[in-house]
């Protein structure tokens, strides 16, 4: 087990490092001769804050001019969340698929309500940046020399029909680039992924 721990941490050498410095009692005539050292794995709870932005305003001298910083450049105009938190609920639930529900939940906790109409609308208008990212993936793994691909079935839900029916995930993967595309097709026939080349 502790043989384990240490192969664990071997392979962290990339994170920082919070020290904790334990004192023992001691008198002050006692000589300090070293250290005992214990590392462990941690992790601080995702923390919500307020990114204040302050655009300056200037008149101009002897003028009736007012200069204003520029609004920043945002995904969504005039959003109350800011481009880290919308790129935090967007790769929870893409890539580690944690449901909006279940977010909503764990923001609940930290006092902070996002009700889930407003998160959904979020996503939705993220979608465009999202779509182009993944056209721009697709494009790089096209440039390769080998691409791998294969077909999963999804169940996809019937809107009219209130009942699923079996689509196909279509995945292209390049060992080069480590990348990975999603292709929806409503069948398995070869035209569906001959239309991404």
């Amino acid at each position: 087990s502790d043989q384990k721990g240490r192969q664990l941490l071997a392979g962290c050498t990339h994170l920082d490092v919070e020290e904790r410095i334990i004192d023992a009692e001691h008198d002050e005539n006692d000589i300090y001769i070293g250290d005992e050292i214990t590392d462990k794995l941690a992790k601080k709870p995702s923390k919500l804050f307020i990114v204040r932005y302050i655009r300056r305003k200037y008149k101009k001298a002897g003028q009736d001019i007012i200069i204003t910083a520029p609004v920043i450049d945002e995904p969504i105009a005039k959003c109350e969340a800011d481009i880290s938190l919308l790129a935090d609920i967007v790769v929870s639930k893409f890539v580690d698929h944690l449901p909006e529900y279940r977010q909503q939940q764990i923001y609940k906790r930290e006092g902070v309500v996002i009700p889930p109409s407003t998160m959904n609308g979020w996503v939705h208008q993220l979608s465009p940046y999202m779509k182009l990212m993944s056209e721009h993936i697709k494009h790089q793994i096209l440039q390769t020399r080998y691409i791998q691909q294969d077909e999963s079935t999804i169940k996809v839900m019937d809107g009219k029909k209130q009942g699923t029916h079996t689509g196909y995930m279509w995945v292209m993967g390049s060992i080069e680039l480590k990348y990975v595309c999603f292709e929806y097709q409503k069948g398995r026939s070869r035209e569906g992924p001959v239309k991404s080349f």
